[in-house]
């Protein structure tokens, strides 16, 4: 179905792509085998940000859909999401620590909000990054206090991506709560799922836990026919934890010409049904994704797990050592045991589903903020791109042996879903296996 805004913005986005001039260099459909699950892809190369004052940045992104526009939609969009962070005016942040900021009688976000690093990841041996304490100095910018709708103080490595003035380091750089969206409340919702998702899935795959399979029946099964090719098994999870909107894990195993495969993803939406439908579109795109991933990394073994530095080499790591795979193994082969109304749940408005979020966070003394780093030329094509920061849940991130695993919600999470408290010691040494 071809949606009448999607095309408008589309017409929008198009002053984006030139090879000579373009904030986007090139875009183009990502090609597809007949034994590929029926969904659309397409890849985007971003124009090297140095040129235009930035910080470096030339890298790719992509997109999919069930439709060629919202397919070429979503890779554009992932292309701004990447833009924009990489510009920012020194001048206007504040190089301090927190405690001077404190006294200076500015509010911060306080370094113990973060959920980073473990004491024991600190201790070890040429670990990079250094303990956020109150007395070290950073780089911070204002970003908005969403309870409050003022402004407050937030490291701006926590903003701006990539972002390479601090000496003193004290994360790897992620892009969770990005989002580029012409209608400024989707934005804000898209960020704050992809939060909400990633927290959900390293709580769950750092506790193993055993988490409910939904079952593919009735209408579901009916899409999942008519999506996923019949030589490739979708198994759901449902790993919504005590924030209660609804998030999804899925796994795809199959076999390929490249060989047999698995294949992870998740989403997190208001409703099981789209939680379910992004998820599924999301492990669909893995397919032609592994192919050229597989191509690309021909020749690396990952014999070693620390040989595993980014979520391309993680997403392909079981494929390559399908040995490995008896650690999700309990969570394909048990029963369904949930089943979703699928299609048949009430759809919520932006600001509804916005404010429900919201008392939930407040609710779970859970704190949320927000920053716009639309550019200008973006802004002219009709996006507006946010960062969605919310400090306290789990980030995901691919450098192994890096995995943050120092918040309090990591182990105090899995007793409020109904299982036991882990320990440090007793989490999950398994690479994660997302893309």
């Amino acid at each position: 179905m071809i949606v009448q805004n999607d095309i408008f913005q589309i017409k929008r986005s198009l002053d984006l792509i030139s090879d000579k001039i373009g904030l986007l260099t090139y875009i183009g459909e990502v090609a597809h085998f007949n034994s590929d699950p029926k969904m659309f892809a397409y890849s985007a190369y971003n124009c090297e940000t140095k040129v235009l004052s930035g910080e470096f940045y030339a890298g790719k992104s992509g997109g999919c859909g069930f439709t060629w526009n919202q397919a070429i939609l979503s890779a554009i969009g992932e292309g701004v999401e990447r833009y924009c962070p990489t510009f920012y005016n020194i001048d206007k942040l504040k190089k301090a620590s927190y405690a001077e900021l404190v006294k200076q009688g500015e509010k911060a976000i306080s370094p113990d909000k973060f959920s980073l690093f473990h004491n024991e990841q600190y201790k070890t041996e040429k670990f990079q990054y250094k303990p956020f304490t109150e007395d070290l100095v950073i780089y911070w910018d204002k970003v908005i206090d969403m309870f409050t709708h003022g402004e407050v103080y937030c490291p701006a490595s926590f903003v701006y991506m990539p972002f390479s003035v601090d000496v003193n380091h004290i994360s790897e750089q992620i892009s969770t709560g990005y989002a580029a969206h012409s209608d400024i409340y989707k934005a804000f919702l898209n960020g704050i799922f992809e939060v909400i998702e990633r927290d959900a899935f390293m709580i769950t795959w750092m506790n193993l836990l055993d988490i409910p399979k939904i079952s593919i029946s009735g209408r579901l099964k009916t899409f999942v026919d008519k999506v996923v090719p019949s030589h490739m098994r979708l198994h759901l999870f449902d790993m919504t934890t005590d924030i209660k909107v609804p998030s999804v894990m899925g796994i795809l195993v199959g076999k390929q010409e490249f060989g047999d495969f698995v294949a992870f993803s998740a989403a997190t939406r208001m409703t099981y049904t789209d939680a379910i439908n992004k998820t599924i579109l999301e492990l669909c795109q893995s397919v032609p994704y592994y192919r050229y991933l597989l191509y690309e990394n021909e020749k690396k073994e990952y014999n070693e797990f620390e040989e595993l530095k980014s979520f391309e080499d993680h997403s392909i790591f079981y494929t390559k050592h399908p040995e490995y795979c008896h650690c999700f193994k309990k969570w394909i082969d048990q029963d369904a045991s949930k089943v979703i109304d699928y299609q048949e749940e009430k759809p919520w408005s932006d600001i509804d589903a916005i404010k429900n979020i919201l008392q939930q966070f407040k609710y779970l003394n859970l704190n949320v903020y927000a920053k716009e780093v639309t550019t200008s030329d973006v802004l002219d094509a009709n996006f507006k791109v946010l960062r969605v920061i919310c400090p306290q849940l789990i980030p995901l991130n691919g450098s192994f042996g890096k995995y943050y695993l120092g918040g309090e919600r990591l182990y105090s999470t899995p007793v409020k879903m109904g299982f036991k408290r882990s320990t440090y010691d007793s989490l999950n040494r398994m690479p994660h296996p997302f893309p």
